[in-house]
């Protein structure tokens, strides 16, 4: 059952399928209530509250999870981490570690969780042997792969539940750019798209924002007329609103996406349906993902991935002149950070070429 949905029960009491021991009591507004048994087998229950007060299932589950613990603590027979699900033990130290997490940190956690689900239902104090599995199967992601170890030792740790954990895999900072041929290449193969994707690459590739923040950009957010683009501080990870000019060629696409569609609010490029019908909905990055892909075999380019897009034009930003203070405010990032110049700028061939010729001809 989805939690839209709940509101829209007719009046009676239901059971959610999907959450163990919970009960919805629908009148003027829905109740919830929650059920356990003591040590003699008899069922407790207990109001748990309005369903308004809670903003989405998992909380309510992370809630449910909590009240059924403390009523076989005070009534019963106590319910331990052997009993507990991965799912279960997440939720509980979520819950108490989210007031010390950072929106990145967080942000890391909930990627690490969206990828192991394989693992959710798997009991707390049994999870060395599928989770040694599922490290060994992503050996190709080492960052992904370490984060999710990370994630069960943190939820673990809080339970007091010893498991062993499978050895890190070492992880490399990448430093993959584009060539300039390679560059040359990719833009004939976005040349070749319609409109709605031609644009969005665009914005992609001649911006330097993460893919993420392109997807959710609004018509609202956009001067087409002078060309600028206000960047929402939900979609940024500093949280920080900032207005950023286009260039000519991707303010020309979106105006020309833009007539197509005949849109003037919502996102620019929201979930297409297979009939074409045109939604009001986020797209999905995967969706996107995908599409790159095609892109680069179209263009002939071997792993290059969309945040590759991002770190070339930090690199070839510097490469130009640009000052580092103006990159780093058009990227994003903070002033005086080092992540600029340390993680995003490569010397590529291509130029240390150029210094080398450069360098020869004063000698």
């Amino acid at each position: 059952m989805r939690f839209q949905d709940i509101t829209s029960l007719p009046q009676g009491r239901h059971s959610d399928g999907d959450i163990p021991g919970l009960q919805y009591r629908v009148g003027r507004s829905v109740m919830c209530y929650v059920n356990g048994r003591d040590s003699t087998g008899k069922l407790v229950w207990r109001r748990l509250g309005k369903l308004d007060q809670f903003d989405s299932k998992r909380q309510l589950k992370t809630a449910v999870t909590r009240e059924r613990l403390a009523i076989s603590a005070n009534e019963g027979k106590r319910i331990t981490p052997v009993d507990m699900t991965f799912a279960e033990g997440h939720d509980l130290w979520l819950e108490a570690a989210r007031p010390n997490l950072s929106r990145s940190g967080l942000q890391a956690y909930k990627h690490a969780w969206n990828k192991m689900k394989s693992l959710h239902a798997c009991k707390l104090t049994a999870l060395e042997k599928p989770l040694a599995s599922f490290h060994a199967s992503n050996e190709t992601t080492p960052v992904a792969s370490n984060r999710c170890l990370a994630l069960v030792s943190a939820v673990t740790n809080h339970h007091g539940v010893k498991v062993k954990l499978p050895a890190k895999y070492k992880e490399t900072s990448r430093s993959r750019v584009m060539s300039d041929d390679e560059a040359t290449r990719l833009q004939q193969a976005i040349d070749q798209l319609d409109r709605r994707d031609r644009a969005f690459w665009l914005l992609v590739k001649y911006t330097g924002q993460r893919i993420g923040q392109c997807c959710q950009v609004k018509w609202e957010n956009l001067d087409l007329v002078n060309g600028f683009w206000l960047v929402e501080a939900t979609s940024t990870k500093d949280r920080k609103a900032r207005s950023l000019p286009l260039p000519e060629c991707v303010r020309l696409a979106l105006s020309a996406w833009k007539r197509d569609s005949g849109a003037t609010e919502g996102y620019v490029w929201p979930v297409r349906h297979r009939d074409g019908q045109r939604t009001t909905k986020l797209p999905y990055r995967s969706s996107y993902k995908t599409q790159w892909k095609t892109l680069c075999k179209t263009a002939r380019i071997e792993a290059l991935t969309c945040h590759d897009l991002r770190r070339s034009w930090i690199t070839g930003a510097l490469e130009k002149g640009i000052a580092i203070h103006l990159v780093q405010d058009l990227c994003g990032h903070a002033r005086g950070s080092s992540q600029t110049l340390k993680t995003y700028s490569v010397a590529r061939s291509d130029s240390l070429r150029a210094a080398v010729d450069q360098l020869s001809g004063k000698v």
